[in-house]
Protein backbone atom coordinates (compact mmCIF):
# COMPACT_ATOMS: atom_id res chain seq x y z
CA UNK A 1 0.00 0.00 0.00
CA UNK A 2 2.88 2.37 0.73
CA UNK A 3 4.22 1.84 -2.79
CA UNK A 4 0.84 2.81 -4.28
CA UNK A 5 0.78 5.97 -2.16
CA UNK A 6 4.34 6.74 -3.22
CA UNK A 7 3.49 6.31 -6.92
CA UNK A 8 0.45 8.57 -6.55
CA UNK A 9 2.56 11.17 -4.70
CA UNK A 10 5.14 11.13 -7.49
CA UNK A 11 2.43 11.55 -10.12
CA UNK A 12 0.88 14.42 -8.14
CA UNK A 13 4.26 16.15 -7.71
CA UNK A 14 5.00 15.86 -11.42
CA UNK A 15 1.54 17.14 -12.37
CA UNK A 16 1.96 20.14 -10.07
CA UNK A 17 5.36 20.88 -11.58
CA UNK A 18 4.01 20.52 -15.12
CA UNK A 19 0.97 22.67 -14.38
CA UNK A 20 3.26 25.61 -13.67
CA UNK A 21 4.18 25.66 -17.35
CA UNK A 22 0.86 26.33 -19.12
CA UNK A 23 2.31 26.69 -22.62
CA UNK A 24 4.10 23.39 -22.27
CA UNK A 25 0.85 21.67 -21.38
CA UNK A 26 -0.87 23.43 -24.29
CA UNK A 27 1.82 22.10 -26.61
CA UNK A 28 1.49 18.57 -25.24
CA UNK A 29 -2.22 18.57 -26.03
CA UNK A 30 -2.16 20.23 -29.44
CA UNK A 31 1.11 18.93 -30.91
CA UNK A 32 -0.51 15.64 -32.01
CA UNK A 33 -3.26 17.66 -33.66
CA UNK A 34 -1.10 19.88 -35.84
CA UNK A 35 1.76 17.42 -36.41
CA UNK A 36 -0.22 14.27 -37.07
CA UNK A 37 -3.98 14.49 -37.28
CA UNK A 38 -4.46 17.56 -39.48
CA UNK A 39 -1.79 16.63 -42.07
CA UNK A 40 -3.06 13.03 -42.22
CA UNK A 41 -6.65 14.22 -42.55
CA UNK A 42 -5.77 16.66 -45.34
CA UNK A 43 -3.70 14.00 -47.11
CA UNK A 44 -6.54 11.49 -46.79
CA UNK A 45 -9.17 13.87 -48.11
CA UNK A 46 -6.94 14.73 -51.06
CA UNK A 47 -7.46 11.18 -52.31
CA UNK A 48 -11.20 11.14 -51.70
CA UNK A 49 -13.35 10.31 -54.70
CA UNK A 50 -16.72 12.01 -54.65
CA UNK A 51 -16.38 12.67 -50.91
CA UNK A 52 -15.65 8.99 -50.15
CA UNK A 53 -12.28 7.51 -49.28
CA UNK A 54 -12.53 4.49 -51.53
CA UNK A 55 -8.93 3.39 -51.06
CA UNK A 56 -9.24 3.33 -47.29
CA UNK A 57 -12.50 1.41 -47.53
CA UNK A 58 -11.02 -1.22 -49.84
CA UNK A 59 -7.76 -1.53 -47.88
CA UNK A 60 -9.01 -1.77 -44.30
CA UNK A 61 -12.77 -2.07 -44.61
CA UNK A 62 -13.91 1.33 -43.36
CA UNK A 63 -14.51 4.70 -44.95
CA UNK A 64 -14.34 6.46 -41.58
CA UNK A 65 -11.26 8.55 -42.37
CA UNK A 66 -11.44 10.77 -39.31
CA UNK A 67 -12.01 7.78 -37.00
CA UNK A 68 -9.06 5.96 -38.57
CA UNK A 69 -6.77 8.99 -38.20
CA UNK A 70 -7.84 9.88 -34.69
CA UNK A 71 -7.36 6.25 -33.62
CA UNK A 72 -3.84 6.51 -34.99
CA UNK A 73 -3.46 9.68 -32.94
CA UNK A 74 -4.55 7.79 -29.85
CA UNK A 75 -1.95 5.11 -30.56
CA UNK A 76 0.78 7.69 -31.09
CA UNK A 77 -0.24 9.40 -27.87
CA UNK A 78 -0.22 6.16 -25.91
CA UNK A 79 3.19 5.22 -27.20
CA UNK A 80 4.68 8.63 -26.49
CA UNK A 81 3.07 8.68 -23.06
CA UNK A 82 4.33 5.24 -22.15
CA UNK A 83 7.86 5.96 -23.30
CA UNK A 84 8.58 9.67 -23.36
CA UNK A 85 6.96 10.70 -20.10
CA UNK A 86 9.17 8.27 -18.24
CA UNK A 87 12.31 9.19 -20.15
CA UNK A 88 11.75 12.94 -20.04
CA UNK A 89 10.77 12.98 -16.38
CA UNK A 90 14.06 11.25 -15.57
CA UNK A 91 15.84 13.80 -17.74
CA UNK A 92 14.10 16.67 -15.92
CA UNK A 93 15.14 15.15 -12.58
CA UNK A 94 18.69 14.93 -13.88
CA UNK A 95 18.63 18.57 -15.03
CA UNK A 96 17.34 19.72 -11.65
CA UNK A 97 19.99 17.68 -9.84
CA UNK A 98 17.44 15.59 -7.98
CA UNK A 99 17.80 12.27 -9.79
CA UNK A 100 20.32 10.75 -7.38
CA UNK A 101 18.40 11.77 -4.23
CA UNK A 102 15.22 10.41 -5.82
CA UNK A 103 16.83 7.03 -6.57
CA UNK A 104 18.23 6.88 -3.02
CA UNK A 105 14.81 7.10 -1.36
CA UNK A 106 13.45 3.88 0.18
CA UNK A 107 10.83 3.70 -2.59
CA UNK A 108 11.58 1.11 -5.25
CA UNK A 109 12.72 2.32 -8.65
CA UNK A 110 9.71 0.63 -10.26
CA UNK A 111 7.37 2.67 -8.07
CA UNK A 112 9.08 5.87 -9.17
CA UNK A 113 8.67 4.87 -12.83
CA UNK A 114 5.02 3.90 -12.28
CA UNK A 115 4.38 7.30 -10.70
CA UNK A 116 5.88 8.93 -13.80
CA UNK A 117 3.65 6.79 -16.03
CA UNK A 118 0.57 7.78 -14.01
CA UNK A 119 1.38 11.44 -14.51
CA UNK A 120 1.74 10.86 -18.24
CA UNK A 121 -1.53 8.94 -18.31
CA UNK A 122 -3.43 11.84 -16.70
CA UNK A 123 -2.00 14.30 -19.23
CA UNK A 124 -2.74 11.86 -22.06
CA UNK A 125 -6.39 11.32 -21.07
CA UNK A 126 -6.98 15.07 -20.69
CA UNK A 127 -5.35 15.67 -24.07
CA UNK A 128 -7.41 12.97 -25.78
CA UNK A 129 -10.66 14.38 -24.41
CA UNK A 130 -9.76 17.76 -25.88
CA UNK A 131 -8.63 16.25 -29.18
CA UNK A 132 -11.81 14.19 -29.50
CA UNK A 133 -13.86 17.33 -28.85
CA UNK A 134 -11.92 19.12 -31.61
CA UNK A 135 -12.36 16.11 -33.89
CA UNK A 136 -16.10 15.95 -33.34
CA UNK A 137 -16.50 19.71 -33.77
CA UNK A 138 -14.28 20.27 -36.82
CA UNK A 139 -13.37 16.96 -38.49
CA UNK A 140 -16.66 15.05 -38.50
CA UNK A 141 -15.24 12.48 -36.08
CA UNK A 142 -17.72 9.73 -35.38
CA UNK A 143 -17.27 6.55 -33.46
CA UNK A 144 -18.52 3.29 -34.87
CA UNK A 145 -18.29 -0.30 -33.79
CA UNK A 146 -15.50 -1.17 -36.21
CA UNK A 147 -13.10 1.00 -34.21
CA UNK A 148 -13.35 -1.54 -31.38
CA UNK A 149 -11.51 -4.07 -33.55
CA UNK A 150 -8.35 -1.97 -33.08
CA UNK A 151 -8.40 -2.31 -29.28
CA UNK A 152 -6.53 -5.64 -28.99
CA UNK A 153 -3.68 -4.36 -31.15
CA UNK A 154 -3.61 -1.12 -29.14
CA UNK A 155 -3.46 -3.01 -25.86
CA UNK A 156 -0.58 -5.20 -27.04
CA UNK A 157 1.32 -2.15 -28.32
CA UNK A 158 0.83 -0.20 -25.10
CA UNK A 159 1.94 -3.08 -22.87
CA UNK A 160 4.98 -3.77 -25.06
CA UNK A 161 5.99 -0.10 -25.20
CA UNK A 162 5.47 0.38 -21.47
CA UNK A 163 7.67 -2.62 -20.71
CA UNK A 164 10.33 -1.35 -23.13
CA UNK A 165 10.17 2.12 -21.58
CA UNK A 166 10.54 0.75 -18.07
CA UNK A 167 13.53 -1.36 -19.07
CA UNK A 168 15.16 1.55 -20.94
CA UNK A 169 14.56 3.99 -18.09
CA UNK A 170 15.94 1.60 -15.49
CA UNK A 171 19.00 0.81 -17.58
CA UNK A 172 19.63 4.48 -18.36
CA UNK A 173 19.29 5.57 -14.77
CA UNK A 174 21.62 2.79 -13.65
CA UNK A 175 24.27 3.85 -16.16
CA UNK A 176 23.90 7.49 -15.11
CA UNK A 177 24.28 6.60 -11.43
CA UNK A 178 27.40 4.50 -12.07
CA UNK A 179 28.89 7.24 -14.27
CA UNK A 180 28.30 9.93 -11.65
CA UNK A 181 29.59 7.76 -8.81
CA UNK A 182 32.72 6.93 -10.84
CA UNK A 183 33.25 10.63 -11.61
CA UNK A 184 33.16 11.47 -7.89
CA UNK A 185 35.67 8.80 -6.88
Amino acid sequence: MNEVRAALAIARKDLLTLSRYKWSMFGMVFTPLYQGVIPAFLFGTAFAVGGRVVGLDSAIGTDNLSGFIFMGGVMAGLISTAFWFIAMSLRWEMDMGTLEPTWLTPTSHDTILIGRMLQGLVVFVAGQVILFAVGIAFFDLRFSGDILFALPAMLIAVVARTCAATIAATATSGVLMVTRIAANV
